[in-house]
């Protein structure tokens, strides 16, 4: 009764959102649902629009405690150490640091990262070309969180889609694995140096003010681990409560600063619930017509597991650098593709395939609104800053992927 009503609740928002707001986000709802109910007419499966709200509704739930958490971090005392550390860097060690900060703060924040280090490049009258290779490497940094991260909208995009068949473990040990590969390669390539030059004092600063992000690892692995309890309801069951915890502890000012940003953030992220209802109602559709199932089956025994894993990637960053959302073309490719993973290990790397389509599209891709957010709040422009090193680097990096998982 309690998920009927809270997928209810998703699609009354979404109806609100599509008649008072114009723009992409109403357009491609109202394209998704007309395509939902063509193919529910067709396969008489109706149960897939409450399925799909249902998912909504929990996708929704975990975002808006994600906007809490991105509150709990930007109100944090030890922030203004952070911030003041960056000034005397040179270049080279100033990239390294940026993106150091986008991953260390891209886990909890995901796109709420760059209004943490977005003032570093507006507060010292950087040139343009500063700027913007400031917020190129950053955006690198919250891009390599995505492969790891359980606080982000990927995630639970992913942990929703796949359902029991996901082991959580497997795909965040090889998530934080290859993050850190490619964040070890940036700084081997010597494109970015270690920032050696900070203070210990930075890094007990940067210490406290992941602390609550840290805690709620340990607590969220833990459930996971003893009673099975699903990450997105973990997360958006503790968040809260820690939220009122570190607020109690705070003094009247910043619990004042923390409750208007939490509320300024759920008053606009109506538009995100929207493309999730339309996203998620249409891959429950899809995946409920047998035809699909069937050929679904036949491709996978065609071309073979790892073909999908390395088709998923594609089917998300090609759409992605066209101007679509990729929340649309993963959940639609890891609810097909993952009934015919022919193992658990399968079904963490088609995870992780998604995982990294979605990395792609928020370092370069315009239909990504994280690249779109980040790019506006660093004043550069997100065309230039798509075709820049970002796009070059995780396009070399997936044609490799794909061409060694196809071989293997």
């Amino acid at each position: 009764m309690a998920q009927h009503l809270a997928g209810a609740i998703a699609l009354l928002i979404a109806t609100l959102s599509c008649l008072t707001k114009p723009g992409l986000n109403r357009w491609i709802f109202m394209v998704l649902f007309t395509a939902t109910l063509g193919l529910i007419h067709h396969s008489k499966q109706w149960g897939a629009i409450p399925e799909g709200l249902e998912r909504a509704a929990m996708i929704s739930a975990f975002l808006a405690s994600l906007y809490v958490l991105r509150a709990i971090i930007q109100t944090a005392p030890q922030l203004s150490e952070v911030n003041a550390s960056f000034t005397a860097l040179e270049p080279l060690p100033r990239r390294g640091m940026v993106q150091l900060l986008g991953v260390f703060f891209g886990v909890p924040l995901a796109v709420g990262a760059v209004s943490v280090i977005a003032p570093l490049a507006t507060y010292q009258d950087h040139d343009m070309s500063a700027q913007e290779d400031i917020a190129g490497w950053s955006i690198r940094g919250i891009g390599l969180s995505v492969l790891f991260s359980p606080f982000t909208v990927a995630m639970g995009i992913v942990t929703t889609s796949l359902g029991d068949r996901l082991h959580l473990g497997s795909l965040l040990l090889i998530g934080v694995t290859l993050a850190t590969l490619l964040l070890a390669f940036s700084f081997l390539s010597r494109r970015c140096r270690l920032p050696r030059e900070l203070p210990r004092s930075f890094w007990k600063a940067l210490l406290w003010v992941l602390a609550p992000v840290l805690v709620l690892v340990f607590l969220n692995l833990a459930l996971y681990l003893s009673v099975g309890l699903n990450p997105l309801k973990a997360a958006t069951l503790l968040i809260i409560p820690l939220a009122l915890l570190i607020a109690i502890k705070r003094d009247g000012s910043a619990q004042r600063t923390m409750l208007n940003l939490t509320s300024t953030y759920w008053r606009d992220f109506d538009g995100e619930i929207t493309i999730f209802s339309g996203a998620l109602i249409f891959a429950v559709a899809v995946t409920s017509m047998p035809e699909v199932q069937q050929t679904v089956s036949l491709l996978a025994h065609s071309i073979g597991a790892n073909a999908l894993i390395s088709l998923t990637v594609l089917a998300i960053v090609i759409p992605a650098s066209l101007g679509l959302h990729m929340v649309v073309p993963a959940t639609i490719t890891l609810t097909l593709f993952g009934p015919v993973m022919p193992s658990d290990l399968h079904v963490a790397f088609l995870g992780l395939a998604a995982l990294v389509g979605w990395a792609y599209g928020a370092m370069a891709a315009l239909g990504s609104l994280a690249f779109l957010t980040a790019c506006k709040a660093f004043s550069v422009s997100p065309t230039a800053l798509a075709k820049g090193e970002n796009m070059r680097f995780m396009a070399g990096f997936i044609f490799i992927a794909c061409t060694l998982v196809l071989f293997l």
